[in-house]
């Protein structure tokens, strides 16, 4: 049989004038084939490094995640990377990117919680900032996880915090799958604090390549 593995419809580009962006991206189901809203953001650029950006779209954590689908190395990303990814959030969002250093911090919603309404009792409040250092290279090298022949050596090196917050006396007693383990053991009146960091190295030599990530995620509940 054939399966379309990823089916996506995206709108983007600019209104008034190029420095006001736009995204709408949606992904279409592989059973049944229903769309689903993945992105839809619109962007600022106050100047060639500082960004404003508000919607729905990956909060700034790992990496792996942030490269796009299309842009992978591999068929799909990484194991580690499914259980701990950030996937996308409502919020807003501030970057900076200069020449050798990159920065961004956004407000949001929590991690996977895209799609949500506003008063949705689920997360109180959540922060994410990420920091990026361009040892050697340039920032376009960095858009997928591919070292082409043409291109020169190349290092980065990221790390990134997360704090999240559960809604404050909501939970009405019913045990969750908090930890995505499969299993319905935690009561969500638990009101969990996740505190999350990653720390990331990417390296390109012009036609090989290297990654490594560190992750580390801590829940902790009133129980």
């Amino acid at each position: 049989g054939f399966e379309n593995r990823r089916t996506k419809l995206t709108f983007s580009g600019n209104v008034i004038d190029p420095s006001w962006q736009y995204r709408i991206q949606t992904s279409a189901g592989r059973d049944g084939g229903r769309f689903r809203l993945q992105s839809a953001f619109i962007a600022k650029e106050f100047s060639d490094t500082w960004t404003l950006r508000i919607g729905q779209f990956k909060p700034p954590f790992m990496r792996e995640e942030l490269v796009s689908s299309a842009r992978q190395l591999a068929v799909e990303r990484s194991l580690v990377n499914e259980e701990f990814n950030q996937d996308r959030s409502q919020g807003v969002e501030l970057a900076y990117r200069g020449d050798q250093f990159g920065a961004a911090v956004m407000l949001n919603e929590g991690f996977d919680r895209d799609n949500t309404p506003a008063l949705a009792q689920d997360t109180e409040f959540a922060i994410t900032a990420r920091a990026e250092a361009l040892i050697a290279g340039s920032w376009g090298q960095f858009k997928d996880f591919a070292s082409w022949p043409d291109e020169g050596p190349a290092v980065l090196i990221g790390a990134a915090l997360h704090y999240e917050r559960d809604e404050f006396g909501t939970g009405d007693g019913l045990f969750v799958d908090a930890d995505a383990d499969g299993l319905d053991d935690t009561p969500d009146d638990d009101e969990l604090e996740t505190l999350a960091f990653t720390a990331d190295l990417s390296l390109e030599f012009g036609s090989a390549n290297a990654f490594a990530a560190f992750v580390y995620r801590n829940l902790d509940g009133d129980s």
